[in-house]
């Protein structure tokens, strides 16, 4: 097997659906190939969601080991919605993240951008997609994910504080750029859109297709609706839409972003 497809999702911001965002991109694709998901996030959503059962064992914190390498569990999901059984999610593993993984960031300063490439150099049999849920700061973790990233994902919402997070993500794209061959494929979406903030949103598109007009995708992703929401900590959107036989427009939104991005290939 060739070398993995990387896709991170980041933005400086938080709270733009980054975690969530990840969690889907990894489904779809996971219906497809073997698909892993790292969790550099050290709030640990995709793992609580995703990998509850291995939360606490070894962590993406193994990428601040020299030699840095990757763990990988299971991914799993809630049998039905009205039971707490577990069962495997098909083709798809993650790497967790905890707490642990904060403490570590910020003593381990300085590491090498090139951890998280030779860790996966030494998987890259197992896996055809890989999915990097980023952090929302401007850590190592995020420096060693855009290096390895064919793919960039970066959600924005009608809250311009997302806007400002966009532009220091490219700040921090623009040095590591120089440690690569070439830059990511890069989509930027209007990401939670809901008809009470149309407005809202319909100035924040204004506002990113000034700025990055080569980037823009004309895809929006809009809020997940209430009752997925509430249940937003024991899945994710796209298990959700399964284990209730619902159409999720959200997933159905992030697919036309994997699609006209030709993540897949295809």
């Amino acid at each position: 097997m060739t070398k993995p497809v990387v896709v991170a999702v980041a933005n400086r911001k938080g709270g733009v659906g980054k975690s969530a965002t990840a969690e889907s991109i990894a489904l779809i694709l996971a219906e497809l190939a073997p698909t892993l998901i790292i969790d550099l996030d050290q709030q640990g959503t995709v793992s609580s969601i995703l990998c509850p059962e291995h939360k606490d064992e070894n962590t993406s914190a193994s990428l601040y080991k020299k030699p840095a390498f990757l763990s990988a569990y299971p991914a799993t999901q809630r049998a039905a919605l009205d039971t707490a059984d577990r069962v495997m999610i098909e083709n798809l593993h993650v790497s967790t993240a905890n707490k642990e993984l904060e403490g570590i960031q910020k003593m381990a300063t300085g590491i090498s951008i090139f951890g998280l490439q030779k860790a996966i150099s030494a998987i890259k049999d197992e896996y055809k997609y890989i999915v990097i849920d980023c952090p929302p700061n401007g850590s190592d973790a995020q420096s060693m994910a855009l290096m390895v990233a064919d793919y960039l994902l970066v959600p924005v919402t009608h809250d311009m504080s997302s806007m400002e997070g966009a532009d220091e993500l490219f700040t921090d794209l623009n040095v590591v750029i120089e440690n690569r061959d070439s830059a990511p494929t890069i989509g930027i979406f209007l990401n939670i859109v809901s008809h009470q903030s149309r407005s809202a949103y319909a100035i924040a598109r204004t506002v990113v297709e000034q700025k990055y007009p080569q980037y823009l995708l004309d895809i929006e992703v809009p809020h997940q609706g209430t009752a997925a929401t509430a249940r937003s900590a024991y899945f994710t959107t796209a298990a959700y839409a399964k284990l209730s036989g619902r159409k999720s427009k959200p997933v159905e939104a992030l697919k036309e972003i994997v699609q006209k991005l030709k993540i897949t290939g295809e």
